[in-house]
Formats: structure tokens, C-alpha cells, sequence
């Protein structure tokens, strides 16, 4: 008895491997459609939202900083005062009123602006409460307007504290 053998012609196989191709694409498709729905997909994470980096002429006090002031940065990064912090911008004082000069005047030469900065710094409100050994823990840091800073209207000493040690809070509390 003789053998039938099934020969398909070059057509049909190329049609069959079409309509395969089809099925497996749809079923990718479909999977991916049923896996997003029935899977949960986890949300990604929110960022922090990062503090905005500053210049020295737009920190007001009380600004908190996380790093120890041990030079003077062209930008800050604030950090929030009731977290752990190094360093504070305590008071902001007027070169005018600390020099008892005119309403218009030069920007004064730099002896005369680093003569008075640190007892204008230790002359302002923000020490008048704050005791002894609270001040033997932090250094006084007097920051005074560069001649580009003067010119942008910066007018004022700014007063920090910085420790090596962060603490939380306001300094002066």
C-alpha cells in the first residue's frame, strides 16, 4: 500500500507562518493589556523637592544651612530650621547703622567693614538672650557685601552661627 505524503506547496506555508506570526503578536499584546490590569503597578516614588540654592543678598533671617560655614559659598542651599542644621543666619544688620553713616554713601573700604562686623554681629538682637554656654557651642561668622554685592544693593552684615556639631530649632530659642 503506498504511503500518501502531504506536501504543502510554498504558498501555504508561507500563509501559515503569516497567520502564526499574527497569533504570537496578538497574544503579547494581549498579555501586556491583561498584566496591566490585573497587576498592580507600583507608583513611582514622589521626589523631595530640594531647596533652592540662593545667593547671600536674598537669605533673610532665620535661614538654616546644613553645611558648617567654613567658607563663604556663591550659593546656599537652606535647609528647614526645625530639622538638623549647622549652620544659621541669625541677624541681618545695617552698615549704615553699624558705621553711623549718611543715608548716601560709597561702599566703605574693607578695614572699616571687617573692624565692625563681628561686634555689630554680637551687638544684635539675635544674642541678646541667648546664654553663655549656649554661645561657646557655635562660632559667630560676620559676612559683609562683596563690591559686585554692594552694587546689586546689598547692604547689610549678615550674622551666622556654624558648629561642627548640628543642632535643631532656632539658634536663639
Amino acid at each position: 500500500m503506498p504511503t500518501a505524503s502531504i506536501e504543502r506547496s510554498r504558498p501555504q506555508r508561507v500563509r501559515w507562518l503569516l497567520i502564526g506570526v499574527i497569533i504570537f503578536v496578538l497574544a503579547v499584546v494581549a498579555g501586556r493589556l491583561l498584566a496591566t490590569r490585573f497587576i498592580p503597578v507600583a507608583e513611582p516614588p514622589t521626589p523631595t523637592p530640594t531647596p533652592t540654592a540662593t545667593t547671600l543678598a536674598d537669605l533673610t533671617a532665620p535661614t538654616c544651612l546644613d553645611a558648617p560655614l567654613t567658607e563663604l559659598p556663591d550659593e546656599f542651599a537652606p535647609v528647614d530650621c526645625a530639622g538638623p542644621h549647622r549652620t544659621e543666619l541669625v541677624a541681618q544688620v545695617s552698615i549704615a547703622e553699624a558705621l553711623e553713616l549718611e543715608d548716601k554713601y560709597e561702599r566703605p573700604r574693607e578695614e572699616p567693614l571687617s573692624a565692625h562686623a563681628m561686634l555689630a554681629c554680637q551687638q544684635a538682637d539675635a544674642f541678646a538672650e541667648v546664654s553663655d554656654e549656649r554661645l561657646a557651642q557655635v562660632e559667630i561668622v560676620a559676612v559683609w557685601p562683596t563690591k559686585k554685592q554692594w552694587q546689586k544693593g546689598m547692604r547689610d552684615y549678615a550674622c551666622f552661627v556654624t558648629a561642627d556639631t548640628p543642632w535643631q530649632g532656632a539658634f536663639n530659642e
